[in-house]
């Protein structure tokens, strides 16, 4: 009877690397998913952020301050799915906005908190025509990406340092390599899940939109 060949390079690796172990993980922090799902979080965070600041600017009464909670993470954040993230980039902030809120909030007892600010806030604002408001809100997720990344201007400007600020933490706390993959997939965030396909041709395109970077 034949003996069945192994080999090292058929096994699974488990458990911790080791030291002297030089592979590269598939899943480490420097891999595509990981870079691209901390991207997402930087934009969902932003996105809540620079929706309420904009509001502040732009809404009719100054004197009272509009707030949203910060979206749930797990929820929304940790599902990469391409028709998900396609959905998304569909999505007007004004929906974006209404989503359920983190659960970390010890006294947010109502999921619906934002969507409830969102829509008493179109409620006042429309009684006073302010189409600068409707407009911003009615636009995409997937518009405000460009926007937040200025490769789009937005009609009604202000000041909004969350990239910057974004950068800078991300320069601060890595090395070279890691902050030139970040921004490189900062940058092409929607393109990336636009090419996205299979697991098997995940690494073709990953490669393929580096070459070209």
């Amino acid at each position: 009877m034949k003996k069945e060949k192994s080999s090292k390079k058929d096994k699974k690796i488990l458990g911790r690397k080791r030291n002297s172990d030089k592979t590269e993980r598939k899943h480490n922090k420097n891999g595509a998913d990981n870079i691209i799902k901390k991207c997402k979080g930087i934009f969902f965070r932003n996105v809540v952020e620079y929706i309420s600041s904009f509001i502040n600017n732009f809404k009719t009464n100054k004197k009272e301050k509009f707030e949203l909670l910060k979206l749930d993470y797990g929820q929304y954040i940790n599902n990469l799915k391409k028709e998900n993230e396609l959905a998304l980039f569909n999505m007007t902030l004004k929906d974006l906005a209404s989503l359920e809120p983190s659960k970390k909030y010890i006294l947010n007892k109502d999921p619906e908190i934002n969507k409830k600010n969102v829509s008493n806030l179109l409620k006042k604002e429309m009684k006073n025509n302010n189409k600068v408001i409707e407009n911003f809100l009615n636009m995409n997720f997937g518009e405000w990406i460009d926007i937040f990344t200025f490769k789009k201007k937005v009609d009604n400007d202000f000041e909004f340092n969350g990239l910057h600020d974004c950068l800078e933490s991300i320069s601060n706390e890595s090395d070279e390599e890691y902050y030139s993959r970040f921004v490189f997939y900062l940058y092409n965030y929607k393109n990336w899940f636009k090419n996205k396909k299979g697991r098997n041709e995940k690494k073709v395109i990953n490669e393929g939109l580096e070459e070209n970077y």
